[in-house]
């Protein structure tokens, strides 16, 4: 971008025009989004790693304490107020996780600065399960074991997840060691605003990814309260044969619902992918 305006570190592939803003999940980095960074050639777009992840500054305790939530927030909202300055505005945000909870929250506070969301499996949960669901991803622990034994730690993940690709294991893998101190567990990345509320304030057109496993965050009874909302914002799109990483377990299911909605959102003509 032409001035920086944060201290994150991003990559911006592609000429000036329409953007999509690629945010990452929970222990990744920008590095993730490389075979998105190749289908998506067409579009501009701006990916930064996360404060606390990949090559961005650690957090501060302040800002780690009690979710870091409000700063991630407020530096995508940075991104976006450079991009306007320059003049792209009406950009998408594409979030995936932990990444689709500050993609959320951005939407809901500052609609004037996006046209479009893409939710990917957010932490959109009943709150029972999300009390439990917060402290349950131990994220030093798992970041020790890539650490400690990096090739140990990638066959055990290709074990658990052998649909991904070798490029976005090792990608994941990586990211995952880079991971702040003080950042413990996923609930210190979740917004102190329910889910809900949110959820009820977009006002841009939304997408909402999740797959049809036990482990997607948004899972049924997430999709009744989603429907209980009756936000005309809001579509739904559940692909089949993927957990919580939806694009990682499917990239065609999950390409076969996004990338149109893309088109549309940014006012483009649809083309094949560029691989």
């Amino acid at each position: 971008m032409a001035t920086e305006p944060t201290d994150l570190s991003i990559s911006v592939h592609g000429e000036p025009g329409p953007t999509v803003v690629l945010l990452h999940g929970f222990l990744a980095s920008g590095a993730v989004w490389a075979d998105a960074v190749r289908r998506w050639a067409g579009y501009r777009l701006v990916v930064p790693d996360a404060r606390g992840h990949g090559g961005s500054p650690r957090l501060t305790i302040e800002q780690a304490k009690p979710t870091a939530a409000p700063i991630m927030i407020a530096d995508v909202v940075r991104i976006l107020e450079s991009l306007a300055a320059q003049g792209d505005s009406k950009n998408v945000l594409v979030g995936h996780s932990m990444g689709a909870g500050v993609a959320a929250g951005v939407g809901a506070e500052r609609p004037d600065l996006i046209g479009a969301l893409v939710l990917e499996d957010p932490a959109w949960m009943p709150l029972e399960r999300a009390k439990g669901w917060r402290d349950e991803h131990p994220a030093q622990e798992w970041a020790q074991e890539f650490r400690d034994d990096f090739e140990e730690a990638v066959a055990a993940l290709r074990k658990e997840h052998p649909a991904w690709s070798d490029e976005l294991l090792r990608s994941w893998a990586t990211s995952t060691t880079q991971i702040d101190p003080l950042l413990k567990h996923t609930g210190q990345c979740v917004a102190r605003t329910p889910w809900a509320d949110v959820a009820a304030a977009l006002t841009v057109p939304t997408l909402l990814v999740t797959g049809d496993q036990d482990d997607n965050t948004v899972n049924d009874e997430s999709l009744r309260m989603v429907s209980d909302i009756s936000n005309p914002a809001i579509r739904v799109a559940k692909v089949a044969d993927a957990g919580h990483f939806v694009r990682f377990d499917n990239p065609e299911g999950y390409h076969s619902v996004v990338d149109p909605f893309l088109a549309e959102a940014l006012d483009q003509p649809a083309s094949p992918p560029s691989r």
